[in-house]
């Protein structure tokens, strides 16, 4: 099953999912302002590619799991808490669209301003309903994964999910530290990367799946390296996305990474391989809020020139590459679960956001 199919399969289930909960959530208040902002949570959950489920599930079902329909009801888990994890990123970034839609908190503060309330400050009040928002998804997520402990193997993915929002929380510190320094070195570029992407999106979703099947131990190594290589191809084709991205395609705003002053593979070869002016131009804008997607194709040059995209996307390659040697190594594994995953990474060196 590709990603494309398993979304229309799994999305019903979501649905049901928050429509069960947003009447669990009305039996608490009936305030129409406060259910609004609860009911907007929809716009966001579900609206990207699904991903981490989907991980989970290939593995288990295509090793055999004798119960895939309950599975994949206990993966809705996983959906929730990105979304909780969108949410509260949102915030952190000020992030204004997400999935071409508004952000929470961006959809809250423009409500009271529509609304021609007086509130001291409209903004803090949005960010503040939207990270309550993101409390509630967060204590869903965990409740809903427990309702499953029936299942053989529940409390071995159990304990993989708990390190899975650990590892979450950190990779998103160090995304927040590294944002305030000139410079970082490769290997923390790297760090953030395995701890926010690739371990969150690839690598524990797989090891949920196996360990689910019965197989946890005996294919533990193989999630690790397969997910770290395609997490890493996932995460820096992203950093080139929001450069080059056509922010009217894009499922979300572009050249975030340049206005946030993230370091990434791209701004780290322009610091070490420009030159004083590549450098200087890059500072221009790097960490600058205030310039615009008019400005997008003089920031494309820059990384065009200086070699830096072609650098990240050679990366891209060499992950995508290790990605499928790993895995035609691998005897441990189905034939459909090598067909599976050879499909995903085509799915990913293809897309265009």
């Amino acid at each position: 099953m590709n990603i494309k199919i398993f979304k229309e399969k799994f999305q019903p289930l979501l649905e049901k999912a928050l429509d069960q909960k947003f009447v669990e959530y009305s039996l608490y208040t009936q305030d129409e302002e406060i259910l609004n902002i609860i009911h907007y949570v929809k716009a966001i959950i579900g609206g990207g590619k699904c991903i981490r489920p989907y991980m989970a599930y290939t593995l288990y079902e295509t090793l055999g799991g004798e119960s895939p329909d309950i599975i994949l009801d206990l993966l809705v888990s996983l959906e929730i808490f990105h979304a909780f994890a969108l949410v509260h990123d949102d915030v952190i970034d000020e992030g204004k669209i997400r999935h071409r839609v508004d952000t929470v908190h961006t959809f809250v503060s423009n409500s009271i301003q529509d609304n021609h309330r007086s509130v001291r400050n409209r903004v803090h009040y949005g960010h503040s309903q939207a990270i309550l928002i993101g409390d509630l998804l967060f204590s869903w997520a965990i409740g809903r994964f427990h309702e499953f402990q029936q299942l053989p193997y529940h409390n071995a993915a159990w304990k993989i999910f708990y390190q899975m929002i650990d590892e979450v929380a950190v990779g998103q510190m160090i995304d927040v530290n590294v944002m305030t320094r000139d410079s970082i070195d490769a290997d923390l570029i790297e760090t953030k990367m395995r701890l926010k992407t690739a371990g969150y999106t690839f690598v524990r979703p797989m090891q949920i799946g196996v360990t689910l099947v019965g197989k946890g131990k005996e294919l533990e190594q193989f999630c690790v390296d397969f997910g770290i290589a395609l997490g890493l191809a996932f995460q820096t084709q992203d950093d080139i996305l929001d450069i080059i991205a056509d922010p009217n395609i894009i499922k979300k705003s572009v050249l975030s990474d340049i206005r946030e002053h993230q370091h990434t593979f791209l701004t780290q070869y322009v610091l070490e391989q420009g030159n004083d002016k590549d450098i200087a131009v890059l500072q221009t804008y790097w960490g600058n809020e205030f310039f615009t997607d008019a400005d997008q194709i003089s920031i494309i040059n820059l990384f065009e020139r200086t070699g830096a995209l072609s650098y990240a996307r050679a990366k891209v390659q060499s992950y995508l590459e290790q990605a499928r040697q790993i895995t035609r190594a691998e005897n441990n594994i189905t034939e459909d679960t090598r067909i599976a995953l050879n499909a995903l990474i085509t799915y990913i060196a293809d897309r265009s956001y």
